[in-house]
């Protein structure tokens, strides 16, 4: 189901942008053109993709919306040093200042480094847009404990808003460019 909003060239793309962004910070403008918000950042994907907006905690770690233009579909990916299988789903317990969910995420492994796309849009959208400080998600290990991955949300509505103006201001500018054909 979510392979059709992301393929698998698309998702290369994307973290191949990540982890040029986890390697070398000053060298993202080749993938993105970035604005900042507090800790989140919002921007345009390499090669007209689309947008997202996003925040990097302190492990490197990689929390975001990402829309793409041809689909228009939108997606939440966390990228964390959590292993996993690819193709399986996990369940996360997501707390934020806004409220909890208990949800489900898809690996989508690239190479070695897990990638995860929240399955349900909707539930984690809700969190986001609820809460205003922070984000902490919980995988459950094969160890028995958790690993938690946190990301503060300041700047979270700005950098969303960012990426939703442009993402409508880029759709009219498309459909401004069709014509109508008129029957006689």
């Amino acid at each position: 189901m979510h392979k059709s909003l992301l393929s698998d060239q698309k998702i290369m793309r994307l973290i191949v942008c990540a982890g040029i962004f986890f390697l070398a910070f000053p060298f993202t403008e080749t993938c993105w053109a970035q604005n900042n918000f507090g800790n989140w950042f919002s921007g345009k994907m390499d090669d007209n993709e689309g947008y997202f907006a996003a925040s990097v905690n302190d492990s490197r770690e990689v929390f975001g919306q990402y829309c793409f233009n041809e689909s228009g579909k939108c997606v939440w990916l966390l990228l964390a040093d959590v292993d996993c299988e690819e193709g399986s789903k996990y369940h996360a317990l997501v707390n934020a200042d806004g409220g909890s969910e208990h949800l489900e995420i898809l690996c989508n492994k690239i190479g070695s480094k897990p990638r995860y796309i929240f399955t349900n849009f909707e539930k984690i959208d809700t969190v986001v847009s609820g809460s205003t400080s922070y984000i902490g998600i919980a995988f459950p290990l094969a160890s028995g404990l958790f690993q938690v991955t946190r990301f503060l949300l300041d700047g979270s509505k700005e950098a969303l808003q960012d990426m939703e103006s442009k993402m409508k201001s880029r759709n009219k500018t498309k459909n401004s460019k069709k014509t109508n054909s008129y029957k006689m």
